[in-house]
């Protein structure tokens, strides 16, 4: 039987050795499914990326997004500075929603000190910007599950 088991790790390993030889990089982007819905989204993990956020950017397309991934839970705030068009907020802890902030205005006339700055109603351990709108015409609720998985690059794909 243990001849087997190593006959099988073996065997495995060397037709999955060249695939996995073929994985380059894995993009900072993931494929993010709520409620049957799949969205491509940036990855941000850096904090000078996270201030960074969607600002600058014309729009989000209604399957895109951009996925904040912290090293810990926390009230994370977020503000609109930057920002040319509207989001919905979803807040994430342990793969489950735990809260949506719909239709996020920019403020382009609002100050540093004057910004008005979103927290989740609870720690967070990530949250996915997507465009306005969105969360509503998914019906998404607090609790509903959330997928994530990195998007992965192979060699041939360049």
């Amino acid at each position: 039987m243990m001849a087997f088991v190593i006959g099988l790790v073996i065997g495995v390993s060397a037709f999955s050795i060249p695939y996995l030889n073929r994985i380059t990089a894995v993009q900072n982007r993931a494929e993010v499914k709520i409620n049957g819905q799949i969205f491509i989204a940036d990855v941000v993990r850096d904090p000078d990326d996270q201030a960074q956020g969607l600002a600058g950017r014309d729009r989000l397309a209604a399957n895109e997004g951009m996925a904040f991934l912290f090293d810990e839970e926390d009230r994370h705030g977020f503000w609109m500075k930057g920002m040319t068009f509207p989001i919905d907020i979803i807040w994430i802890r342990d793969n489950a929603i735990v809260g949506v902030d719909e239709y996020v205005f920019p403020e382009p006339d609002a100050t540093d000190e004057n910004r008005i700055v979103y927290l989740p109603p609870e720690p967070v351990d990530s949250v996915l910007e997507v465009a306005a709108g969105r969360a509503q015409s998914l019906r998404v609720e607090v609790g509903d599950p959330v997928r994530m998985r990195p998007l992965i690059k192979f060699a041939e794909d360049y």
